[in-house]
């Protein structure tokens, strides 16, 4: 196995079963935003991945919370980073999770028509 300790999906790593080719990249995606809004790896080491794998309740939560994360974008990373693969989110799920919707294009640029230019 090659890849990047904390963008290494659980299932991976032999914690949890296997649920197919996918998950492991919406596992890496949630590595990813948490990465981008903390500046932080969202586990420290393997042991920590794996003590959440066995009590999901020890996600780094209040690291989000001390940079002031939102609730929804908790929920984003939370619904990727599902330590059970059969339970993360899909990557079609996760492009319509309202965090993300909050941050389409469409919706920070209002839409310009002819009309307005004449």
């Amino acid at each position: 196995m090659k890849g990047t300790l904390g963008f290494i999906a659980p299932e991976l790593h032999g914690f949890t079963k296997r649920k197919d080719d996918y998950a492991p990249d919406i596992w890496a995606l949630g590595e990813i935003t948490f990465q981008m809004v903390t500046k932080l790896p969202v586990f420290a080491n393997m042991g920590l991945l794996y003590n959440y794998t066995q009590d999901p309740s020890s996600f780094p939560s209040v690291t989000l919370h001390h940079h002031n994360v939102s609730d929804s974008a908790l929920d984003f990373i939370l619904s990727t980073m599902n330590p059970l693969a059969e339970k993360r989110v899909t990557a079609e799920r996760a492009l319509t999770h309202p965090w993300v919707e909050s941050y389409k294009l469409e919706k920070l640029i209002p839409t310009l028509s002819l009309e307005n230019h004449r």
